[in-house]
């Protein structure tokens, strides 16, 4: 059985609840080998280094100041468009992915790019009813997705009477990497 949905009001509190408690403290992103990076905030700063809590289990380690990456407020979670993070290095990204990825949502912008994560298994994701809600409407309609790009190189190749072309690059685990430019669109 899924889960209750929260109301409007108790998301609005839950959200109020994370700002209030992300405020009082200077978060960063720790790297981390088994994980990528870690949540963590700073209790002390002291010339290059810093004494980071890390979120997970409270335990304190001491950093160079230079390995931290400052996080972005809660309210930047799972953001469609990762250009509006106010803190826009490795490790947001990297978080806002795993959050997106989490909940499902595989695509996500990068100012004019598109990045897609496999998910390994069949989503319901090109329908014909989804194709139809990306149909003659603008990016920022819909959430994240490779019909919303066809649709603008489709408009685009009308009102602008040229070919137009969507470069498609994959990257691997392994640093394989292949790409492809689909043109004339």
């Amino acid at each position: 059985m899924p889960a209750p949905r929260l109301s409007y009001s108790a998301e609005s509190a839950r959200d109020a609840a994370l700002q209030a408690e992300f405020n009082e403290k200077k978060w960063v992103w720790v790297p981390d080998e088994k994980e990528g990076y870690l949540a963590g905030w700073v209790i002390n700063e002291d010339g290059e280094e810093g004494d980071v809590v890390l979120a997970g289990g409270g335990e304190c380690k001491r950093f160079p100041l230079m390995m931290l990456s400052k996080m972005n407020p809660p309210k930047f979670d799972r953001v469609d468009d990762i250009a509006d993070l106010t803190f826009l290095n490795e490790a947001s990204v990297v978080h806002n992915l795993r959050l997106r990825y989490g909940s499902g949502a595989i695509y996500t912008y990068s100012g004019l790019f598109l990045v897609a994560i496999n998910p390994y298994t069949n989503l319901p994701l090109y329908s014909d009813a989804v194709i139809q809600q990306y149909r003659s409407k603008r990016r920022d309609e819909n959430p994240p997705h490779i019909f919303a790009i066809a649709e603008r190189a489709w408009v685009n190749m009308g009102e602008e009477r040229e070919n137009q072309s969507v470069l498609i690059t994959c990257v691997h685990q392994h640093d394989a990497c292949a790409t492809s430019n689909i043109s004339p669109f």
